[in-house]
């Protein structure tokens, strides 16, 4: 081996060890991050995944009871909760009213059964999902935490499988 060569290697091997560790670490970092990421939602106001659904009581336009036990009953379910006046529910709306999902869905809509505007809202989600009216003052609203439109929350029996603002939760 010539001296170019001895060189090379005596310089090389130590800067191919370096790079290995480096993207060693990189590598357990974004582990931990990940794992940060599945352990916590990224939105403080929405409910955290492994969150159990408390007691309420709500009523569908149908006159069906809903409570804990629905969600339990019902095992796999996606509850939505949507307000007219907001342009992202509109969005999510026209996706799922497109697209329906495959899991039972319960529609909490914001705003007075009595109003024409909610109703009109809650009759597109009605082809597909149970309907209640409610805003953030509900049973219904509080025991899932839903603070922000729209919400979307997939329960397996009444504990939170995910949650988030978009069908992403549906994953």
């Amino acid at each position: 081996m010539n001296p170019l060569e001895l060189a090379v290697v005596v310089l090389g091997a130590p800067l191919v060890v370096l790079n290995l560790a480096l993207t060693l670490g990189v590598l357990a970092r974004l582990r931990a991050v990940q794992q940060r990421l599945d352990n916590q939602t990224l939105d403080p106001t929405l409910v955290a995944r492994g969150t159990h659904i408390g007691a309420f009581r709500a009523t569908t336009v149908g006159g069906t009871a809903l409570s804990e036990q629905t969600l339990v009953d019902l095992g796999q379910v996606l509850v939505g909760f949507f307000s007219p006046g907001c342009g992202p529910c509109v969005q999510l709306k026209e996706q799922l009213a497109a697209n329906p999902p495959k899991l039972p869905m319960i529609a909490v809509i914001d705003g007075a059964p009595d109003s024409p505007a909610v109703r009109e809202y809650g009759r597109v989600f009605e082809k597909f999902a149970q309907v209640t009216f409610g805003g953030p003052d509900a049973a219904i609203s509080k025991a899932f935490q839903a603070s922000s439109y729209p919400t979307l929350v997939r329960l397996r029996g009444a504990v939170v499988a995910a949650s988030g603002n978009t069908l992403a939760v549906l994953g």
